[in-house]
């Protein structure tokens, strides 16, 4: 019985989807580690102000920055250390974020 529950949390964590849906929590986390962003999609709701939580968990990438050119957001990212900020998207679409060298991407999908 008990391998038929860890084999169930297992799949459970292998079947979550790779975006973070904002469920008016009023923050979003996104962890930094050699995959790249985690998750790298997030999903916010027009007109709604959401504090934005990065954490670079690895040397090894070269996401050591996080920009948003769209919201004029270009910030240093810390090992292990979270840098918040607060967005408030006032349109619809997607929102581009990256590392400096624009090789680890992620999207904003910012709904009415």
């Amino acid at each position: 019985m008990r391998k038929f529950f860890i084999f169930i949390f297992l799949l459970t964590l292998l079947t979550v989807p790779q975006e973070a849906l904002y469920a008016g929590t009023g923050e979003v986390v996104i962890v930094i580690d050699t995959g790249g962003f985690d998750p790298p999609r997030v999903t916010l709701k027009k007109g709604e102000e959401v504090r934005l939580v990065f954490i670079r968990k690895t040397e090894k990438t070269c996401a050591t920055r996080i920009k948003i050119p769209e919201m004029d957001i270009d910030r240093a990212l810390p090992l292990n250390k979270p840098v918040k900020f607060l967005i408030k998207p006032e349109r619809s679409g997607e929102i581009g974020f990256a590392c400096p060298m624009d090789m680890l991407k992620g999207t904003i999908r910012v709904e009415e």
